[in-house]
């Protein structure tokens, strides 16, 4: 049974999840969503080496915002693909099972993600 995972808050209609609701004063992170899906799309046009200089650069930064690598590398990927699976997490991003669990955990307790889907 996989749960897939969206970035916006409104495909999710169920308001009775047991993950905590954030409060009033939690930043909308919709436009840093937004800045980093217009950085990573920017790359498209580039050559290789430009493009994963930029993303390492990406990387990076959003290492120190999220404090783990693979919390920040889910959320760029969340920010390119939009919704995915712990399962496709697990396979495009070579990441261990408990891992990809643990960021879409951390994702959810900051208000980065909701679930979108439950099957």
């Amino acid at each position: 049974m996989s749960n897939t995972v969206a970035l916006d808050k409104t495909i999710n209609k169920n308001k009775n999840r047991s993950v905590a609701k954030p409060s009033v004063q939690t930043i909308n992170f919709g436009k840093y969503v937004d800045v980093f899906r217009q950085l990573l799309i920017l790359n498209e046009k580039n050559d290789l080496a430009t493009t994963l200089k930029n993303i390492q650069e990406l990387m990076g930064f959003s290492e120190k915002i999220f404090s783990s690598g693979a919390v920040s590398e889910t959320f760029l990927y969340f920010c390119l693909h939009g919704a995915s699976t712990a399962w496709v997490l697990q396979c495009e991003l070579n990441m261990p099972e408990a891992t990809v669990y643990r960021a879409l955990k951390r994702l959810r307790a900051i208000g980065v993600l909701v679930p979108a889907l439950k099957v």
